[in-house]
């Protein structure tokens, strides 16, 4: 008789063993599920940061872009404003030379044509002026929509990702 009661006691054991057994795995496989939930949203938070700090690369980006264009428009006023100068000196000293007579000629005045050929020239220099003036705008604001689409494109990019994510 004390066999069969040690028999039977082995197989409660060998029982209770198996359902501790059950027990452990299915808590260790909870565990793994809750590990890999965690760890997906550390990829995504990670994700999120890095794609958070290549937006703020592409603000400073666009931040120094447009310092350089204000600097490039800037320079161009300045070159526009020393080449009208340039055309005023000019007309000015050529005016000078036409209505000053040289010395030992005697006083005579200009001929209408000559009046009419000088104003001619003057009308042409500003004409140039205005032209490269206006080129140069155009380069500029060309410049300046070039860099508003590239950062544009990047931004979308940006976005399209995190809403990926």
């Amino acid at each position: 008789m004390q066999l069969r009661e040690r028999e039977t006691e082995l197989r409660k054991l060998v029982e209770q063993m198996k359902k501790e057994k059950e027990d452990s795995m299915l808590q260790m496989s909870q565990l793994q599920q809750g590990m890999s939930i965690i760890v997906m949203r550390i990829l995504k938070i990670t994700r999120l940061w890095l794609f958070g700090f290549l937006l703020f690369l592409e603000a400073c980006k666009v931040r120094g872009l447009a310092e350089d264009i204000e600097k490039l428009h800037k320079q161009c006023k300045q070159e526009q404003l020393l080449k009208a100068q340039a055309v005023n000196k000019l007309a000015e000293i050529m005016n000078r030379k036409d209505n000053n007579p040289a010395p030992g000629k005697g006083k005579h005045k200009m001929s209408s044509t000559d009046v009419k050929r000088k104003e001619k020239e003057c009308r042409k220099l500003q004409q140039e002026l205005t032209q490269v003036s206006c080129y140069e705008l155009i380069g500029l604001n060309a410049v300046l929509r070039i860099v508003t689409n590239h950062s544009a494109t990047s931004f979308r990019n940006v976005i399209n990702t995190i809403k990926w994510l």
